[in-house]
């Protein structure tokens, strides 16, 4: 695992949505999806289910349960980036093989300022190769865009 500037994330993703302009944006997915839509792109968000029983507390769901919630369309081959919002204490990314991704979410904890990787906040998961972006939004939704080459 590595750690990126969020610039570098943000290059990523204006390679996803090549023709898309916003002055301010930053790696949240409300502010991705605004981006989106300056190049007409319209994310297809999807409902998580049991979201609401989760933010209470009354349900959990394990760290592989929650990435293939995020992953439901498309998995991540090669590099992945990762922005939680602990992320943004220093404005870096993780950087890791995708191979690596179920492993490292479940000792997300262990490192400096984070805490257990399944909690009800936002995640944006990049994976360049594929021109792939994955967007957990925290009031309960997740939608993946693909840029076809």
């Amino acid at each position: 695992m590595e750690r990126i500037k969020f610039e570098t994330i943000k290059k990523e993703i204006q390679d996803i949505f090549p023709s898309a302009s916003l002055d301010d944006w930053d790696l949240i997915p409300d502010s991705i999806h605004q981006l989106a839509a300056t190049q007409g792109t319209d994310l297809h968000w999807e409902i998580i289910s049991n979201w609401e029983e989760f933010e209470e507390g009354q349900i959990d769901f394990e760290e592989e349960d929650f990435l293939n919630l995020a992953f439901h369309k498309h998995k991540p081959q090669g590099r992945i980036y990762l922005v939680t919002e602990t992320c943004f204490k220093t404005r870096e990314a993780y950087g890791l093989d995708s191979n690596e991704l179920l492993g490292f979410v479940r000792n997300i904890d262990k490192l400096d300022n984070e805490i257990p990787f399944v909690q009800p906040l936002d995640y944006v998961f990049i994976n360049p190769e594929q021109k792939l972006i994955t967007l957990i939004h925290h009031e309960g939704q997740v939608t993946q865009y693909k840029r076809w080459i």
